[in-house]
């Protein structure tokens, strides 16, 4: 294997050669931890889980240290505790988590070292003091400043000069410096600055400048030289031109031997970002779509170009995955076949060439096709084997075909027995027994396909959910569906925009329908304490209710619930319930209320 990539700072593919084979040194910079994630901030980290992977399978897992920070003190930071309220702690903890959650469902492996910016406070001292004592950086009376024109080869990352260093982008314009370009490592603390914002430091209290704080944490923890830096090509100019400026000059070493930066998320040829208000949050987008389709769609475009982000990415991605698993679902009881080396493989030791590896892919699945076609098991263990293999370098094809299809968790286990067992029923030609587990099966939500091998289909959606609330909680002779667009009509200039599915009037009572579908645990969080929200709007009508059903895919919820509920909502008492064993949540607005006649 000989992998190349594109290293930034050399304007040119290189082979890659390690310091160290048996320890590899990867640095990413982080999410900066104050709000949701957004679908361009994922780049990054799904671009450089696929180096990882080929790195691991050329030198082992084990051989791979990658560190990924997570930035828990900047200005962006405090702006939020000051607004809110809250403690810098609580911010950050809560939206740090809700990031790796979100990394996780896009099926990015944990760094092997996840770094916080405000635990490595004395080591950014040390460094700058280290500079301060080189006469790199100087003291000023707002802080401690880097002189870029003290290192005269200040910009080769970058190839900009000084002079192009721009205001703003976290760099602060002051009189104070001596140089417009020059920027802060140490920064005095503010009158109305929150405490936990503020340390302690040889030249006066205060908090480190955004750049010191990767240059510190790479320092600790990979060495003085690592072999990637990687991130984004916004943060090329200025953080890792600074970056690098602020580690050479403390240590008289090379940064880094490879520097590589993924493009932009486009929207509508412009760049995706929250200051042009354009942003998709990965949070919202996994409401809709499984991570894997959010991940193909990513490596859909060389890491290095721009990527147009749309619903017609999305969608092919959907099709072409569902193609895959599709194929993998005629091959997956044929074990014990060995993955050959294949195109894919190849393709992303050409600096990362995941369009071309996605196109092999697409490969492997009609080969697994042509073998399922033919009855050919050598074939068939063969194709699944690449299959897996494949999917594994491009962290796609990591669930079960029953799984993708959308069966959940919840239930997986029960119904691949209660499928095995219908088959061999079928097989013995008892047919009324294998009916009655078929209607098993069914009761589930999930729809039995018969062919030469037997599928499965995961059906809670709305128009299931409408069935089963008639079944449970309305009797026709009692009930009936109001005018939607009337009722919504009535909600659509309150202030939190009240959303609902349907009215229905029972008994006189109107009773608010809405019928919700997440595999996230804290978008399940959001879309339950919005509608607690929202009711307020209307529950201010004696007779009405509200019935939710979420279709929720995802660990268990229970937990979580038993310390939110029960919950007062104008006097309304919010009953909790799971459907049929399918971990799916149903909410009311006080059940026994509800039914009285």
């Amino acid at each position: 294997m000989t992998l190349r990539i594109y290293d930034t700072a050399k304007r040119a593919k290189r082979v890659f050669e390690p310091q160290d084979p048996a320890r590899i040194t990867l640095y990413v910079c982080g999410p900066t931890v104050y709000n949701y994630a957004h679908i361009g901030n994922a780049r990054p980290p799904i671009v450089f889980d696929v180096l990882r992977r080929v790195l691991a399978r050329q030198y082992g897992a084990n051989a791979i240290v990658y560190a990924r920070n997570i930035t828990d003190i900047e200005d962006k930071i405090i702006a939020a505790a000051l607004e809110t309220g809250e403690p810098i702690e609580t911010i950050t903890h809560k939206f740090a988590a809700i990031y790796n959650e979100d990394m996780a469902a896009l099926n990015v492996a944990p760094p092997t070292i996840e770094p916080w910016a405000t635990e490595h406070v004395p080591e950014m001292i040390e460094m700058i003091e280290k500079l301060v004592r080189k006469k790199y950086a100087y003291v000023g009376a707002q802080g401690v400043w880097f002189s870029v024109s003290s290192m005269p080869d200040y910009g080769k990352l970058s190839g900009r000069k000084p002079e192009d260093n721009e205001a703003g982008a976290r760099v602060e314009v002051d009189t104070d410096k001596r140089d417009p370009a020059d920027f802060a490592l140490w920064k005095f603390a503010k009158p109305g600055e929150p405490e936990d914002a503020i340390w302690d430091s040889p030249w006066g209290r205060g908090r480190p400048g955004w750049h010191i704080e990767c240059s510190a944490m790479a320092a600790k923890h990979l060495g003085k030289t690592i072999d990637i830096h990687g991130g984004g090509i916004d943060l090329q100019f200025p953080h890792h031109e600074n970056e690098l400026a602020q580690s050479e000059c403390a240590h008289g070493e090379v940064m880094a031997n490879y520097w590589m930066h993924n493009g932009f998320l486009d929207m509508g040829g412009e760049k995706m970002s929250k200051s042009l208000g354009n942003v998709v949050l990965i949070h919202d987008l996994l409401d809709t779509w499984p991570g894997e389709v959010l991940r193909f769609a990513m490596l859909s475009g060389h890491y290095r170009a721009p990527l147009d982000w749309n619903e017609d990415l999305l969608k092919q991605a959907k099709t072409t995955l569902d193609r895959v698993y599709g194929a993998l679902r005629r091959v997956w009881e044929a074990e014990g076949g060995e993955a050959r080396d294949t195109g894919v493989q190849r393709a992303l030791e050409d600096d990362l060439n995941t369009p071309e590896a996605l196109a092999e892919l697409s490969r492997l699945a009609s080969e697994a096709n042509t073998a399922a076609d033919r009855k050919d098991s050598v074939g068939m263990a063969s194709a699944r084997a690449n299959l897996l293999a494949a999917g594994q370098l491009l962290g796609l094809v990591q669930s079960t075909p029953d799984a993708w299809f959308g069966i959940p968790e919840a239930i997986l286990d029960t119904v691949v027995e209660l499928r095995k067992k219908r088959e061999l029923l079928r097989a013995s030609k008892q047919w009324d027994d294998a009916d009655r587990v078929k209607h098993e099966i069914k009761n589930l939500w999930v729809d039995v396909m018969d062919g030469p091998r037997t599928s499965l289909r995961y059906v809670a959606d709305e128009s299931k959910m409408r069935e089963i609330f008639n079944s449970q909680f309305l009797e026709p002779k009692h009930a009936q569906f109001l005018n939607l667009d009337e009722y919504r009509s009535q909600f659509q200039n309150t202030p939190r925009n009240f959303r609902f599915d349907d009215v229905v009037e029972m008994y006189g009572k109107q009773i608010f329908l809405e019928y919700k579908v997440t595999n996230s645990w804290w978008a399940l969080r959001d879309q339950i304490m919005h509608f607690k929200s929202s009711i307020d709007d209307v529950l201010w009508q004696p007779n009405s209710f509200f019935y939710l059903i979420f279709q929720f895919q995802g660990e268990d919820v229970r937990e979580y619930l038993n310390s939110i509920w029960p919950t007062e909502l104008e006097g309304a008492r919010m009953g909790v319930g799971f459907l049929k064993g399918t971990g799916d949540l149903e909410l009311i607005s006080d059940p026994a209320h509800l039914m009285a006649g």
